[in-house]
């Protein structure tokens, strides 16, 4: 922890992470074009404002301890992001320009990419967007990534998320499986297979509300899949009910491959947010995805 309140400086990190690469105070300053005296003052400076020995100095040798090998590894990706900052604004112009990178769920990205890229770029013809699609959560303090669509709460306080809209989910089935397991209230899903998403869960608690009365039961299935798509497929073949978003249900029940069960009960509505570090929504090719995916209604159904 720095002491005092003291704000460590860029310059003197990237001075240690040298010496940490070389491992020798004189090949350092050599390389950076320093005197070993100025090196040595920065690393005496840099500890004493950590509080925490980070490199152990004889005259034969110089090695890394465990807070040292730590702060290579945070400094790394520190400086990593200042130079990916500095070259993002230094590239701003009168008009947002770059490439804004994101990631999201599969079918939340399709729908974005749908229905709200277009918008973009026809707006901003200087921005690209470059999407990775996958349910895994990236670690956003990389700057790989600038912007992450996700479903739910933001628990990360290292983050911003704003909401951009909402999506509600039901209950779908192929005709064939309702017309020989009929559904009248949502405790009797407790008896028929649900497909639960889930990668290695196949037991889930689904809520449902209706005028104000909300049931909750307990649900299992003999599939469990981590892909909406992939459920539906699973219900088109009989395989049970599937509770999805209706952005993605909708054209399956369109073509009645799929039929809504239970349509009087609704599943509570899933908020979707766009999240970013702070600082990020001032670079103006972010700001620019941002305040598109705030204004579009692209998460309301057909």
């Amino acid at each position: 922890m720095v002491s005092n309140s003291e704000t460590i400086i860029l310059a003197d990190l990237r001075v240690f992470l040298e010496v940490a690469k070389l491992l020798s105070i004189t090949r350092a300053g050599d390389a950076l074009g320093v005197p070993k005296s100025a090196v040595s003052k920065t690393l005496t400076r840099l500890e004493g404002q950590l509080g925490v020995r980070l490199l152990e100095r004889s005259s034969r040798r110089v090695a890394l301890t465990p807070a040292g090998r730590l702060l290579t590894v945070k400094a790394e990706s520190l400086l990593t992001e200042a130079e990916f900052l500095t070259k993002s604004l230094r590239e701003e112009r009168n008009e947002p320009r770059g490439t804004v990178r994101m990631t999201a769920p599969p079918e939340l990205g399709t729908l974005f990419i749908e229905r709200v890229v277009p918008l973009i770029l026809r707006e901003y013809p200087e921005l690209r967007i470059a999407m990775k699609l996958a349910y895994d959560f990236d670690d956003l303090q990389e700057p790989a990534i600038d912007i992450a669509l996700r479903v739910g709460q933001v628990h990360d306080e290292r983050l911003v998320g704003s909401a951009i809209g909402e999506f509600s989910r039901i209950l779908v089935a192929s005709p064939a499986y309702l017309k020989t397991n009929p559904l009248r209230r949502p405790a009797d899903l407790a008896d028929h297979h649900c497909l639960v998403f889930s990668g290695n869960e196949n037991t889930a608690e689904w809520e449902f509300v209706r005028g104000g009365v909300i049931e909750k039961v307990r649900v299992a299935g003999n599939l469990a899949v981590r892909s909406f798509t992939a459920q539906l497929h699973a219900a088109r073949a009989g395989l049970g009910v599937v509770r999805g978003p209706m952005f993605v249900a909708s054209e399956w029940i369109k073509r009645g491959e799929l039929v809504r069960a239970l349509p009087g009960w609704q599943a509570m509505p899933v908020t979707v947010f766009a999240v970013h570090r702070f600082g990020h929504e001032r670079i103006a090719r972010v700001a620019a995805v941002l305040k598109a995916a705030k204004a579009a209604r692209w998460l309301a159904s057909d």
